[in-house]
């Protein structure tokens, strides 16, 4: 009997621990962060499995901090999105773009936050400390290095920290926030953030000129000397184990996993961004030269180039979605999306140059940073249909019912050389667009979602999205002008590849605009 009693204790033992330990997985199955890092995982391969074919480069938000937004997102399991500002705040803002709390530090913060499976948010600032804060914007504790942290923090699966500091040193911090070791190299570790292999091993990059890798107890397992600074590139892992990074000599590098060369591909500039590994295998960087590159992972050579222009320096980091697009931003002040095969898929004009790294939301939002201070979420919209209706000779507008005057000074639309010319601003700002006036240039630039419409006064080639185009291929005369001190712009031309459906009244001469064009 007490033999039967034992044994029914030790099933129930066992049983209780089966479903304790099956509560755990459930509730590390709930809170695993949407995007954790810095490229998404410890591995850094920028690789997510979100879908983002329905992600038409339409605008849904843009949250405004007090300076330069140079860190990259990081979002929660909740939806919630961390950024670091050059104002010295940490930001946690909710999905719909309004901010859930700020948590302030003693300098500006350029490193990119890291959420830990518990929700806490570990960050890099130039006070020098790396904070680790809960998710409600209390602070947990701070751990002091002994210089500024650009680094951006990793979290390895058994909770250790780990992050450079401009000291020289690489550390170690155990999730309490005491030190577990710290390993020194020869110069800063700047801006290169630590990648954790399967088996422990971090690899990160010094200003020394070497590629670190180190056991996961803190010592040396091997380096590996470049030609230059490996200050900004943070190296990626595949899962072959080859190590890529790139490096201030120009050169992107694949390192065998015991530390000697596979192969290294020369590009025309610094390499400031980390690569991302497609689920191809495709290794994607971008270059000083402006280009983002896509590199066959066996020998190097090259599969395509996209240029994003002359001042279009791609520091920043591309991140790959699990539809095999590829989102980058740029210096020319864009965050570009590109298809797998090298051609432009969409590209979305921030107000700055864009350094920060974009992180892919779960629902397809891209979260990416500027120079202009926001944060720009970027993303599919459910855009309720608007009618505007016109007419010659008329200065009022409607716009679902609602009718007002075109503008202050009482423009009317007007026909000149058989086509309709209006002051297009009402129209497009009832889009939800935004027009900007170049004086010297005499130049319009319309903006709506992904599609860029730039003319010029006189002219009747006008660019979309960057490609010459006939406003008129049937009238070379018609041209935007400059009418009673009002620029005038071909109503059917701007409105068509804004995506309208425009109807002509010959009778009664009104014009019946539609969006979305159905």
């Amino acid at each position: 009997m007490k033999k039967t009693i034992a044994i029914l204790m030790a099933v129930l033992m066992l049983f209780s621990l089966f479903q304790g330990a099956s509560r755990e997985n459930v509730v590390r199955a709930v809170i695993q962060p949407i995007w954790s890092m810095f490229h998404y995982n410890v591995q850094h391969t920028g690789q997510c499995p979100y879908n983002t074919s329905n992600n038409d480069g339409t605008l849904k938000w843009r949250y405004q901090t007090g300076d330069d937004v140079r860190s990259s997102p990081a979002i929660a399991s909740d939806g919630t999105i961390y950024v670091g500002s050059h104002d010295n705040y940490l930001y946690a803002i909710n999905p719909d773009g309004t901010l859930k709390w700020k948590h302030q530090t003693g300098d500006d913060i350029l490193s990119s936050p890291a959420i830990a499976g518990d929700g806490t948010i570990y960050v890099g600032s130039h006070d020098n400390y790396l904070y680790a804060i809960n998710p409600n914007g209390t602070i947990k504790w701070e751990f002091e290095t002994g210089d500024d942290i650009w680094s951006s923090p990793a979290i390895a699966p058994d909770g250790t920290v780990y992050v450079g500091s401009e000291d020289n040193y690489l550390y170690a911090i155990n999730p309490i926030g005491t030190l577990k070791w710290r390993y020194k190299t020869g110069y800063y570790v700047y801006s290169s953030s630590p990648a954790i292999a399967p088996d422990g091993t971090i690899y990160v990059g010094s200003n020394d000129n070497y590629l670190y890798a180190i056991n996961p107890n803190g010592t040396l397992k091997w380096r590996y000397e470049v030609h230059s600074d490996v200050e900004c590139s943070s190296p990626t892992i595949a899962e072959d184990g080859t190590v890529y990074v790139g490096s201030y000599d120009k050169y992107l590098y694949a390192i065998n996993p015991n530390g000697t060369l596979k192969w290294k591909r020369l590009t025309n500039n610094v390499v400031s961004s980390s690569p991302a590994i497609a689920g191809d295998g495709t290794v994607y960087v971008g270059s000083n030269d402006h280009y983002l590159y896509a590199i066959n992972p066996d020998d190097g050579t090259l599969k395509w180039g996209y240029s994003t222009g002359m001042f279009g320096d791609v520091r920043s980091s591309p991140a790959v979605a699990g539809d095999g697009t590829v989102y980058v931003g740029s210096y020319d002040k864009y965050l570009y999306a590109i298809n797998p095969n090298g051609t432009l898929k969409w590209r979305y004009k921030t107000g700055d140059l864009v350094s920060s790294s974009p992180a892919i939301s779960s629902d397809g939002t891209i979260y990416v940073g500027s120079n202009d201070n926001y944060l720009y979420a970027i993303g599919e919209t459910k855009t309720a249909e608007i009618t505007i209706i016109l007419q010659i000779g008329n200065p009022n507008i409607t716009i679902n019912d609602n009718t007002k005057p075109i503008d202050e000074q009482g423009t009317k639309p007007v026909i000149k050389n058989s086509r309709t010319l209006v002051p297009v601003r009402a129209i497009v700002e009832a889009l939800n667009g935004t027009v900007d006036w170049d004086a010297t240039a005499k130049k319009v630039t319309v903006i709506l979602g992904s599609t860029t419409i730039e003319l010029w006064i006189g002219k009747s080639t006008a660019k979309v999205n960057g490609i010459d185009t006939l406003i008129d291929a049937a009238n070379s005369k018609v041209v935007p002008e400059i009418i009673n001190s009002r620029t005038m712009l071909p109503l059917r031309f701007v409105t068509e590849n804004l995506g309208c459906d425009v109807q002509w009244d010959g009778t009664t001469k009104i014009i019946t605009i539609t969006y979305p064009k159905s």
